[in-house]
């Protein structure tokens, strides 16, 4: 399985287009190719169906609902220990 540096192994998640999304947006759908394998029923929708802006929206929120502010905060000070470290074995000032 994939694992990051931090140990945990990544989640996966549809974003969009989801059914839902393409329901409550009436986005244009489009019959699925011939040579689509895929299986599902219904029509296609291309994820350029949807606004910029509410695409960005959906990104946005999906990333504030899954981020650890506490995990980047301790993050974020490990790196600032690494560069004081770094910065003081190269004998620099900062």
């Amino acid at each position: 399985m994939c694992q990051t540096l931090c140990g945990v192994e990544p989640a996966f998640t549809r974003l969009a287009v989801t059914r839902e999304q393409a329901d409550r947006l009436d986005l244009p759908t489009a019959p699925p190719k011939p040579t689509d394998r895929r299986r599902f029923t219904g029509g296609t929708v291309q994820c350029e169906a949807l606004d910029p802006a509410t695409l960005a929206g959906i990104l946005r929120d999906a990333i504030t609902a899954r981020r650890d502010y506490d995990a980047a905060a301790d993050l974020m000070t490990l790196e600032a220990d690494f560069r004081d470290a770094l910065v003081a074995k190269l004998g620099g000032e900062q």
